[in-house]
């Protein structure tokens, strides 16, 4: 589920305008900490975003929060978007309905890109 997750908030940054300038490897990795954020919210750990992950990923969470924001705003934003390709693919079983998922119309999602809104990005 997580793999098929992080794939769909990376095929939603393809298409968004604003995330065009920002390197790969940050989008794929604001996806894997969103999508730890997302899952593991009922778990009580200190940190989402270990030592480990920021290891490996070269990248802090608070390095990551602006594209995880922009990514919840465009989560937030799919049903009513043009683009509904992505959205429609990732309703299917194949994958397995991961854009139907509850936790996508969750507070953290809304938070997120609440403050996307309020920084504009």
């Amino acid at each position: 589920m997580k793999h098929t997750l992080a794939k769909y908030l990376l095929e939603l940054s393809i298409l968004d305008y604003h995330l065009v300038h920002v390197n790969p490897s940050e989008v794929s990795a604001a996806s894997l900490c969103s999508l730890i954020k997302l899952l593991d919210a009922d778990c009580e750990e200190e940190e989402d975003w270990d030592s480990t992950a920021q290891f490996y990923s070269t990248y802090t969470e608070q390095q990551l929060e602006p594209t995880m924001c922009r990514l919840a705003l465009l989560v937030w934003k799919s049903s009513s978007s043009k683009q509904q390709a992505v959205r429609l693919k990732y309703q299917h079983a194949k994958f397995m309905k991961i854009s139907l998922i509850e936790e996508l119309q969750s507070s953290i999602i809304e938070d997120y890109a609440q403050r996307a809104v309020e920084t504009g990005s």
